[in-house]
This record gives C-alpha cells, sequence and structure tokens, in this order.
C-alpha cells in the first residue's frame, strides 16, 4: 500500500499545469482524486451526470501527466468504483493493459454498461 506522502511525491512528479502558481492550487488538484470516487459512486447516473464525470477525469488528464494520471485515479478510487473508471477510460482510450502497482488486470474488470450507453451518444 502507497503512503500518502509517496502519493503526493509522485503527484507532484506527474503534475503538469503550467497555471499553477501556489501550493494551495496544487493541493486543490490533488484533492480532485479523494472526489473522483464519490462522482464514480453515482448509482443512477444520468446522461448529464455521465457528461459530467467524464469533464472531471478530463481535468485530471489536463493537470497531471497521462499515464501516471491514471494509475492515481486507480490507487484513489474504491475498488468497487474501477469498472466505472474503466469504462470511461475504454472511452478515452487510455485504459492500460494492466496497472500492477495497484493489482489490476483490466481483463479482469467488466465495463459499465450504463455509463457505455450514455457516452456512445456523446
Amino acid at each position: 500500500m502507497v503512503k500518502l506522502k509517496d502519493f503526493i511525491r509522485y503527484a507532484m512528479d506527474a503534475y503538469d499545469s503550467p497555471h499553477c502558481i501556489t501550493l494551495n492550487e496544487f493541493k486543490q488538484d490533488v484533492n480532485k482524486f479523494k472526489r473522483l470516487n464519490k462522482i464514480l459512486s453515482i448509482q443512477d447516473g444520468n446522461d448529464t451526470q455521465i457528461t459530467m464525470m467524464l469533464n472531471f477525469i478530463l481535468t485530471l488528464y489536463n493537470v497531471f501527466e497521462h499515464e501516471k494520471c491514471t494509475k492515481m485515479m486507480f490507487y484513489k478510487v474504491e475498488k468497487e468504483n474501477w469498472y466505472r473508471l474503466k469504462t470511461f477510460l475504454v472511452f478515452l482510450h487510455s485504459m492500460p493493459d494492466e496497472i500492477p502497482e495497484v493489482g489490476l488486470k483490466s481483463s479482469d474488470l467488466p465495463i459499465c454498461n450504463r455509463i457505455a450507453i450514455s457516452l456512445r451518444k456523446i
């Protein structure tokens, strides 16, 4: 299990926001990973909520290096929500085959049909 201090170091290394000028802005961006799990926990998401979830994931990719950001998402999101996250990442062509750091094999996770149907409408 990765310690919070190590996660912060990893996040600092992956951080790529030219607009960030304060430590507080960095902390706000890192805290988005915590909120991601709450967002993915929404059970009855409608098309608008699914689009908002997608936009939230894209905001993370906008400020963190892509591959590392994907690893950080899976580290912070609870395992019961991994299949939902996978669905978004497959849609974005960003789902790796595996992430050994968290013991994940993509082939072991299903796709969330409800989210996939919504994303196909975009």
